[in-house]
């Protein structure tokens, strides 16, 4: 049965990271930042995808599996699954992740809202629907929100609100990431290990 949503939604997300470990700290404390901005409402954060990218090499070593453990570090709730083997995404479930990998056959429904790889159908059980696959321009198209391109260095940022059920984006933003903000230490000690584990499988 659909559950109604009434509260508002606060999503931040991002994309294109293409292996960029080393910015994730700091982008980390800038999406903290910018959480704190919600005013209460239900925090999403998600990830559009091109997360790795084949010449970047922690990426090549992990099979994609080191940036998905970064954002599962960070809090992520869902990201893209973005092309990976099954072999990795099941050590992916059996042993670190949290965040949900959402692929056509697998959305992420929670609460009311699905989180899917495109907008073909909505699941069963969910008044809104997340389309991960980047579009040019964030904008609601019935129960199914699109969200913007973004790319590295930057943050995406959607707010909705509910009229009996109803979805209203009332903003949207695209934010790059400030050059002053300093990384959060604890996400970057995380990094330390994901590349030393990273420098272990490339030596298999």
């Amino acid at each position: 049965m659909e559950r109604p949503l009434d509260s508002p939604l606060h999503i931040l997300y991002t994309g294109g990271l293409r292996g960029d470990l080393k910015r994730l700290p700091s982008l980390f404390t800038f999406l903290r930042e910018r959480a704190r901005t919600g005013d209460g409402a239900r925090l999403l954060l998600l990830d559009t995808g091109g997360r790795c990218a084949p010449e970047v090499w922690h990426c090549a070593a992990t099979a994609g599996r080191s940036m998905l453990i970064a954002l599962d570090g960070m809090g992520f709730h869902a990201a893209l699954e973005d092309g990976l083997s099954a072999e990795s995404r099941e050590r992916l479930r059996e042993n670190w992740l949290g965040l949900a990998l959402v692929s056509a056959a697998e959305p992420f429904v929670q609460d009311g809202i699905a989180v899917c790889d495109t907008s073909n159908r909505l699941p069963e059980g969910a008044a809104l629907g997340i389309a991960l696959a980047p579009a040019a321009h964030t904008h609601l198209e019935g129960r199914w929100l699109h969200l913007a391109t973004v790319e590295g260095a930057a943050l995406g940022e959607a707010r909705l609100t509910f009229a009996a059920g109803v979805p209203a984006l009332a903003t949207c933003d695209l934010h790059p990431l400030p050059s002053a903000v300093l990384p959060d230490p604890t996400l970057a000690g995380t990094i330390t290990f994901i590349e030393g584990e990273a420098r272990r499988y490339a030596k298999r």
